[in-house]
């Protein structure tokens, strides 16, 4: 069915705008290849612009993106923020993701991939720190387990870890370890082992 003619341009379900809407599959085809396929104009401060309310999603995805095969300098997924309020030392970030499941399966809570082995030249993760501010900061509760840990990685000729051209050092270090425990125990402050005779 068609709602009105060229001339509609707006759509009001109810007269407040405020009736809930049910249907089944929806599908949004866009002719224009220079507008956006959906624009949602948000005056909302506390509540979610967009919500998705415990889908029963099992082996699917929440949300999905296939094929996404055609682009050049643009990007998937880009989140633009340049406001001066954002405190993430109080709680909030551009980007936050949260896993609470009492599981004890080993789960991934975010796993980058690159799934094609001719992409040899394509990186995982790439930061870029235009600021005199801290590149990563890796915070953990684990005691026994390892915080970062490289599990049989099959490097031959190349490196694990290397930094290069660090020129721009003056005062500064490679690498800084430092430890000060008020306890007697047996430690080591870095361990390189040779354990094939």
């Amino acid at each position: 069915a068609t709602l009105g003619n060229a001339d509609v341009t707006a759509v009001y379900m109810s007269q407040d705008s405020g009736a809930t809407v049910y249907s089944a599959k929806q599908s949004i085809t866009q002719a224009s290849t220079t507008d956006s396929s959906i624009y949602i104009d948000s005056s909302t401060t506390t509540g979610h612009t967009i919500y998705i309310d415990a889908p029963a999603t099992t082996t699917g995805s929440v949300l999905h993106m296939g094929e996404v095969d055609t682009l050049t300098t643009g990007a998937a997924i880009k989140i633009d923020v340049g406001g001066a309020s954002l405190n993430t030392g109080t709680g909030g970030a551009i980007v936050e993701v949260q896993y609470d499941s009492t599981s004890t399966n080993a789960n991934n809570v975010m796993r980058l991939g690159n799934s094609h082995s001719s992409a040899a030249a394509t990186n995982l993760l790439r930061l870029a720190q235009d600021a005199n501010s801290t590149n990563l900061i890796l915070e953990t509760s684990a005691t026994s387990a390892h915080m970062i840990h490289c599990d049989a990685p099959s490097t031959t000729t190349g490196s694990l870890i290397r930094i290069t051209d660090a020129n721009s050092l003056t005062g500064g270090s490679m690498l800084y370890l430092h430890s000060n425990p008020n306890n007697n125990s047996a430690r080591n402050l870095a361990y390189i082992a040779n354990a094939h005779g």
